[in-house]
């Protein structure tokens, strides 16, 4: 689930559950620059009819923080039981792998989906991932440059798979093209890279996500 804002979340989650709670949500500073005005959010829901608990983090917000973070992710700290993650990255957005790896839940009861994700971490957590969380899938809009964060290839991320590219608008019904390959070339890595646009990273689904929710059926 992607979260944009508390103002519209009430709305949003009345579209896509039955019966619900709202956990609350964090709002923290997280401006790598000493007098930034940059924040990250999380959010807490609980869908009664799925049975889930649901972790949200707010994408990023705006070119300055994507920049940001693109500059950061030099930084890197281990990963429990193997692997190297962004440390930016590693004190939110990777908490599935994270909640699995130290046992808090069954890997065959998370699934994990992430819209536009920049690079996590390297090659041997982006393998490790299956057997953390096996339902796992990154969706990428066309030509969106974030996904491709970092740009320096001497930084060596790898994304996990699986990817699920839309090489188009996206509007409702368009197909898409699945690569369960670490980094395929027959996804979005098969975009040069000087066709990379913010543009499509604002605008998946046609800003429509709530609108496209599928609730549970009624018992």
């Amino acid at each position: 689930m992607v979260q944009q804002s508390a103002t519209n979340a009430t709305a949003c989650l009345d579209m896509c559950f039955n019966k619900w709670e709202f956990g609350g949500e964090t709002l923290v500073d997280c401006d790598l620059e000493p007098n930034g005005t940059d924040t990250c959010a999380g959010s807490t829901i609980v869908s009664h009819d799925d049975k889930a608990i649901i972790l949200s983090f707010r994408g990023s917000v705006g070119s300055h923080q994507v920049t940001e973070e693109n500059g950061s992710l030099g930084d890197k700290v281990p990963f429990p039981g193997g692997g190297m993650v962004s440390h930016y990255f590693y004190n939110a957005f990777l908490q599935a792998s994270h909640i699995s790896q130290v046992g808090m839940a069954n890997p065959s009861n998370m699934k994990l989906v992430n819209f536009g994700g920049p690079h996590g971490g390297d090659l041997a957590w982006a393998q490790r991932i299956p057997t953390l969380v096996p339902w796992a899938y990154r969706v990428v809009h066309h030509w969106d440059y974030v996904p491709h964060i970092p740009t320096n290839p001497n930084w060596t991320y790898t994304h996990h798979k699986i990817e699920i590219w839309y090489n188009n608008s996206m509007t409702e019904g368009d197909p898409f093209v699945t690569c369960v390959e670490l980094e395929s070339k027959d996804c979005s890595d098969s975009v040069d890279p000087s066709d990379y646009t913010w543009d499509d990273h604002g605008t998946y689904f046609q800003g429509k996500g709530c609108e496209l929710c599928q609730k549970a059926p009624l018992e």
